[in-house]
Order: C-alpha cells, then structure tokens, then sequence
C-alpha cells in the first residue's frame, strides 16, 4: 500500500462528548482574547465548526444572539422524542385494534369472545406478544341511548386460562351517563405483567374512544 493510499483512507475523527462546564471553560478563554478561536480549538483537540457553535451557544443563553437556548433546546429535544413514540404507539394501535368487528387479532394473540348479551371475554396470550406491545386496554361500549347506569355493575373476573378458576376479581358499579368505558389495563412491569382495574368512564361512543388511542374506526 503506498503512503498516498494510507492518507487517503484516514479514519474519521470519533464522535466525542463534553461536560457543560467544559464548554463554558472553552467558551472563557476564546472571549478574553490572547489566542484565537482557531488555536484554541487546536491547542485543546477539538474541531474550530464545535467551537464556533459553543460560542454561538453561550451567546444564546445569554441573551446575546436570537436563538434556542441550551434548555429550549433540551425540551424541543424531549418534546421531539415523546413525539416520536407518540407516533410509533399509534402505528401500534391502528393494527392492534380488537373489537366485535374484529374479534381477533391477525396474530391469534388476543381474542374477545361474545358468548352471550351478559358474558364477553377478553383472552391475551402475554408470552406471545411482541416486546413493543407494552399494554392491553380492555374496554367496553354500549350502543344506542343506553348507558352504564342502565347496566349496573360490571364484574371483572381474571383467570391464567380459560377454564382456569378466578385469580382476580374487581367491580365497577359508580357509572352514571357514561356510555364508553375502560374496565381495565394489563401492562408490562419488569419481566412480567399486571392488571389494574380503572373504570374510566366516557359520555360518548366506540368510535371516539378509538379515535383517542389513534384508531379510525369507520361507521
């Protein structure tokens, strides 16, 4: 290999990280003046173009230059983050909506079973969920002018099978005009799973309750 071919294929310098008060010590000796932004960029190993922004940065902070200061732009930066998984749930949600038009996920994972006008079952097959499906909403709907008022309570069993007797039961019975409701949420904690009875009311229908999770049901 010749001594042009070895310069031409430098390595590129590694993506390095600073402590705040790092900075601000860089950003000090450029402002008093004796060496330049340039030499103090080479006397320290860092890159002029990272110097330059830190400057600009401090000026920001200081209210010397229009701009997003150092925490605006930490909370765009969480804010662009929760979006993002924001974005990824609902993805999630519109192709794991399971309802009684569509009993059954295309995976088998999860089922509701209408066995009667009083008896519907939810069945979760947890060990088989994918990782990302963090909780299962378990909700409930009532079509027409009727509410839970008019249902009275509602009992929730749980069992590790189906046949397999009650590990846990809830009742919900402080309904007034709601006519959606969310009964209850299994959610991932650690390596396993746990339930907890909500309850949650709402005076409108399905397909708002839906559209809150990011679902579009159609009528």
């Amino acid at each position: 290999m010749s001594i042009m071919e070895s310069i031409g294929k430098k390595k590129p310098r590694p993506r390095r990280s600073f402590t705040p008060e790092f900075k601000a010590e860089i950003v000090e000796l450029c402002r008093r003046g004796d060496r330049s932004v340039g030499q103090v960029a080479k006397d320290f190993d860092l890159t002029e173009t990272a110097v330059r922004d830190w400057l600009k940065q401090a000026e920001v902070d200081a209210g010397e230059r229009d701009g997003l200061t150092g925490s605006e732009r930490e909370e765009l930066a969480q804010l662009r983050r929760e979006n993002r998984r924001l974005r990824e749930d609902v993805e999630i949600l519109k192709r794991d909506f399971v309802f009684y038009g569509a009993p059954e996920h295309p995976d088998g994972t999860v089922r509701l079973a209408m066995d009667g006008p009083t008896e519907q079952a939810v069945t979760a097959d947890l060990e088989r969920l994918p990782p990302e499906i963090r909780r299962v909403v378990v909700a409930a709907a009532i079509d027409g002018a009727a509410t839970f008022s008019d249902v009275g309570a509602v009992e929730i069993t749980v069992t590790s099978g189906v046949g397999a007797a009650s590990i846990a039961r809830a009742t919900l019975d402080a309904a007034t005009t709601e006519r959606t409701m969310i009964l209850a949420e299994i959610y991932r904690r650690g390596d396993g799973w746990r339930l907890r009875a909500v309850g949650q009311g709402y005076d409108h229908g399905l397909a708002d309750l839906a559209q809150g999770y990011g679902v579009d049901v159609s009528e």
